[in-house]
């Protein structure tokens, strides 16, 4: 008998069919989520989930420095739309080789 693993997980099974979830391969792609800190959240100065789709072999140095990328160009990008005669857009993804 086989086993269904959970949503996400990529994976049949535990190797024998044991029915527990399968280890990712290395250098799989694997779905992370981010929230933020709830004294953050609290005061009002950060509320946003952010799902990142990223490879096994990914590290924590990696991610940090991805987020703290991203929440600086969305900072920016709200800065020069409340000037006048800035870009409108918000905090919406523009261009850029991820998206």
């Amino acid at each position: 008998t086989s086993s269904i693993s959970p949503p996400g997980s990529g994976g049949l099974g535990a190797p024998g069919g044991l029915g527990g979830p399968s280890v990712p391969e290395p250098g799989g792609e694997i779905e992370l989520v981010f929230r933020p800190h709830p004294l953050l959240v609290e005061k009002g100065e950060y509320c946003q989930t952010r799902y990142v789709k990223t490879t096994g072999n990914a590290t924590v140095d990696h991610l940090s420095k991805y987020l703290a990328l991203r929440i600086a160009l969305e900072r920016r990008q709200q800065q020069e739309a409340g000037e006048p005669g800035g870009p409108g857009g918000g905090a919406s993804d523009t261009g850029g080789p991820d998206g």
